[in-house]
């Protein structure tokens, strides 16, 4: 005779739904929905947080994605005559939010509360998984409060904003399946959400094939036929396959394939350099928690680390459930590894399973065969989400300019700066270029670039493409004249003076008539342009900011 052993996590589960069937409707309406009110009022939270830094500069990477996007919607082409390194996703996505929002900071403010708040409740599912609501409101929490923060730049939707949402969703689906079935429609939509972040960043990839491989390694109680659960790992892989092969057949169809292989594929392999020394340098110490994370992830590792001991103790969470953990953990290392550079934003990947793992924790704690063990439960919670405020609010205090000088220095502070002072020199549709890499110069101004090339310092000297960038920047050029060039000075040096780019300029242009030189910009006005003639005889019409 068969005998089928019940997991901790379905007895749990069975015993909530017996009490249930005698439960009064209006306490179980009201059991349902304290979460969801909680849930709201920490999405207000996080919109609130995001609104405190709604002018802050922006960094060269968001407003590059937004001048792409405005780009695509007035008719250019991804990597033909708008370069990227990045996979499509991204540029999609900042092209929605300005139908929905306009060009500006509206959009940028947008898509970083809705995916902050998809990740939110992402969070909350994922968590709740491991003991109901307990654990996924003080994970949610938890979130609410880190989501935005400042020295992991965390406040402005780069890539990882949307990656976190994608993958916490495909984490829940997948550590539900020990309470709930798991079937064909659940495989394609975890598959789904696999596939789009891989199409934010590649790197995603090794999230996907490991929790792909898991979960027929360790099947859910609910499901015990491994012969199935292979068949929905092969349906979630070839999703993942069926929308690369999507995104590289509409490229081909478009004869832009070319052009998406070398920005994409070797650039980026360029980019990155060996991913086996990236990844065996990630175990740095300083590499592997570093201090822009190191502060905010501290009391959650704790607070995990004690509630892992109590929840291996006691038996109450599956084997599936902490290989799904340990899984992702792993897949986020390699992820934030592989590009090479360990930015502070990479590690944003983190803090959602670092979330989920603490609201686990501290409901662990419950599980101690101790008559106090609740009370002890909120206060580790509490104590927790106290030093996460004492961390986060007084950031809070620093207006939106003086987060961007924190995470960047002043770079940014001066790139807005000088983009609006741009824009109240040059009329709509009159366009300028910028020998550097600052793309908020065009958003700031609201003007366009005269050539989809946003920061040509990093591609002209590439050894691979720089002479064919260079070739393409000119004939750019050539066809649509700036009436402004912007030379970025720590990107520019002696070795780039006889540049077929700069000796382009030098015959064409002139040093701006008015204080020439912006602190770390200096302006020069094509020779005969409408710029030119507007200024002739006229006083300084913009004041030097050094």
């Amino acid at each position: 005779m068969n005998v089928t052993r019940e997991s901790p996590n379905s007895r749990i589960t069975r015993n909530r739904k017996a009490g249930a069937a005698s439960e009064p409707l209006a306490a179980r309406l009201s059991r349902r929905l304290r979460p969801l009110a909680l849930l709201g009022a920490l999405s207000v939270v996080v919109a609130l947080a995001r609104l405190h830094t709604y002018d802050e500069p922006l960094e060269r990477d968001i407003t590059g994605y937004a001048v792409a996007g405005h780009a695509l919607l007035g008719g250019q082409r991804l990597y033909s005559d708008v370069w990227d390194h990045k996979p499509p996703a991204i540029h999609a996505t900042y092209a929605l939010a300005e139908v929905l929002a306009g060009y500006g900071y509206a959009p940028i403010y947008l898509m970083g509360v809705v995916a902050a708040i998809a990740t939110l409740f992402g969070v909350y599912k994922a968590a709740s998984a491991f003991g109901g609501a307990v654990p996924g409101i003080w994970a949610s929490a938890f979130w609410a409060l880190l989501c935005s923060d400042l020295y992991l730049q965390a406040n402005q939707p780069n890539t990882e904003v949307f990656i976190n949402a994608l993958l916490v969703w495909a984490l829940a689906l997948l550590v539900c399946a020990d309470r709930h079935s798991f079937g064909f429609k659940k495989a394609v939509i975890t598959g789904i959400l696999l596939a789009l972040a891989s199409v934010y960043k590649q790197v995603v990839v090794v999230n996907a094939a490991l929790l792909c491989l898991v979960h027929p390694a360790f099947p859910p109680q609910t499901m015990h036929k491994r012969s199935h659960l292979l068949g929905q790992a092969a349906l979630m892989a070839a999703v993942g396959a069926a929308t690369w092969a999507t995104v590289l057949g509409y490229f081909a169809a478009t004869g832009r394939f070319s052009d998406f292989y070398e920005n994409v594929v070797v650039y980026n392999s360029q980019y990155a350099g060996s991913i086996w020394s990236n990844i065996a340098t990630s175990w740095q110490p300083a590499l592997l928690l570093p201090n822009a994370l190191k502060r905010v992830a501290l009391p959650l590792i704790a607070v995990s680390l004690i509630g892992a001991g109590v929840a291996l103790a006691t038996s109450r969470i599956s084997g599936r459930c902490w290989m799904f953990l340990v899984a992702s953990m792993i897949a986020t290392q390699a992820a934030v590894a592989l590009p090479g550079k360990f930015f502070a934003h990479y590690y944003q990947l983190w803090v959602p399973l670092l979330a989920v793992c603490a609201g686990i924790g501290v409901n662990s704690l419950r599980w101690v065969a101790s008559k106090g063990a609740t009370y002890w439960s909120h206060t580790a919670g509490a104590t927790v989400l106290v030093l996460l405020l004492g961390l986060q609010l007084p950031l809070y205090r620093l207006a939106p300019e003086d987060w961007s000088r924190r995470k960047y220095g002043e770079v940014f502070v001066d790139s807005q700066r000088m983009g609006r002072e741009i824009g109240s020199l040059l009329k709509p549709g009159e366009t300028f270029f910028e020998w550097g890499a600052e793309s908020g110069l065009y958003f700031d101004s609201q003007r366009e670039p005269s050539s989809g090339i946003l920061a040509p310092v990093y591609l002209l000297f590439n050894r691979r493409i720089g002479a064919e960038v260079s070739k393409r920047l000119i004939e750019d050029l050539a066809r649509r004249p700036p009436e402004l060039f912007v030379v970025h000075r720590p990107n520019y040096s002696e070795r780039m003076r006889t540049h077929p780019v700069i000796a382009w300029f030098s015959s064409r242009y002139k040093l701006f008539p008015h204080n020439p030189v912006r602190g770390r910009f200096i302006l020069l006005i094509r020779r005969g342009g409408a710029l030119e003639a507007r200024l002739k005889g006229q006083a300084p019409s913009v004041t030097n900011r050094p």
